[in-house]
């Protein structure tokens, strides 16, 4: 069975990028132009996702408040953060005291995301 991923970002150019890579490793891509759509689709019950994958900086809601979102009802849930700029000091905070959250900076390449992902996975596997 594919795992499922959302990815968020509020560049389209990302979203199609991601979803190509993603999907030519068979993962099931779903993506959100923002936090706020990402939301929507998380509360939706028919979709467990395997792996999230968000922008940290975004208009409105960052990435960081969004995966502290996700994180307050499933805390488990594996977040790769993707950002072109120098993340804040409680990102790196958060993602240092998590297993199951990786940070990417951009610009990245397909190996750079493929690894950041097994890393994820792997760490998070029972």
């Amino acid at each position: 069975m594919e795992s499922k991923v959302l990815v968020v970002d509020d560049e389209e150019s990302i979203l199609r990028i991601l979803r190509i890579m993603l999907e030519r490793e068979l993962y099931e891509v779903y993506t959100a132009i923002n936090a706020e759509v990402a939301l929507d689709i998380l509360q939706d019950e028919k979709y467990e996702f395997d792996l999230i994958i968000t922008d940290v900086v975004m208009p409105r809601m960052n990435g960081y408040e969004l995966g502290l979102h996700i994180l307050e009802k499933k805390p488990s849930m594996p977040i790769l953060f993707i950002s072109g700029f120098n993340s804040s000091r409680e990102l790196m905070n958060l993602i240092q005291s998590h297993t199951n959250l990786e940070y990417q900076s951009k610009p990245f390449g397909f190996n750079d995301i493929k690894s950041k992902i097994n890393k994820i996975f792997n760490s998070t596997s029972p």
